[in-house]
């Protein structure tokens, strides 16, 4: 559901059919998560009298028995059951891929149209794909990903901030629209919506007793250096456009 926005301004059917893929999509990644949650919980692995016992020790088991849904569904339907959920899980991964793949190519291409981001990453193949972008994206991924495991989470837990920030912002610019436009319905969902986000940043950015949801020094350091990113490109683009204001 995350790439719907992003392809939606594409799409050659109406806005009603968006919104239909998007809450059909939202609403099946929900059962498909709470259901992965049943599965997982269903079965009390073997010599273990609870699952807090069972948490507490997955550190010295191995193979599948350290993941609990694989290990549950092996309990229940035997190879069979391990096989289901290796193929859904390789299923997710790729799919999960080529969705980020498409969401953030076309979120560069978008940028660099409205000249926030250098032209290069608005450059269309004959096919109408940001080809540019989409090279962009895949050279950063495997280099992120030759850096190992730990930078792989790095990233990981400082895009996790980075879209709280992003939903946080887009409920925000809804909840400004529906007040203009009187959607009561709109400004609750939106203003909730800019609510959660804010106590997912919160959770992220400060260190709380007994929890440990914030971030570690490593993703505070990217994201500082993300933070400079994005405003020297800010700063490039207000300059450029004050510039081909001016000329004009």
């Amino acid at each position: 559901f995350d790439i719907v926005p992003q392809v939606a301004e594409e799409a050659n059917f109406s806005d009603d059919k968006v919104k239909v893929i998007m809450d059909t999509s939202v609403i099946a990644g929900c059962f498909f998560y709470i259901l992965m949650t049943f599965i997982a919980i269903s079965i009390v692995p073997e010599h273990y009298s609870n699952w807090v016992a069972y948490v507490n020790d997955l550190n010295n088991l191995e193979g599948f028995n350290k993941i609990m849904t694989f290990h549950s569904a092996y309990k229940i339907l035997g190879m069979t059951g391990l096989y289901l959920i290796t193929a859904a899980a390789v299923c997710a991964v790729l799919t999960g891929i080529l969705a980020f793949y498409i969401a953030t190519s076309r979120l560069l291409y978008s940028m660099a149209r409205e000249e926030m981001l250098p032209s290069w990453f608005g450059v269309l193949n004959k096919n109408g794909v940001p080809f540019n972008a989409i090279i962009f994206c895949t050279t950063v991924s495997i280099l992120v990903s030759l850096l190992g495991r730990n930078t792989v989470g790095w990233t990981v837990d400082m895009a996790s901030l980075g879209g709280a920030i992003g939903f946080g912002y887009t409920s925000l610019a809804a909840y400004k629209y529906s007040i203009n436009e009187n959607r009561k319905d709109v400004s609750i969902l939106s203003g909730l919506g800019f609510f959660f986000s804010v106590i997912f940043a919160l959770l992220l950015l400060v260190p709380l007793p007994g929890l440990q949801s914030s971030l570690a020094r490593e993703p505070y350091i990217m994201l500082l250096i993300w933070i400079f990113m994005g405003v020297t490109f800010y700063w490039v683009s207000i300059t450029r456009r004050g510039g081909g204001q001016a000329e004009k």
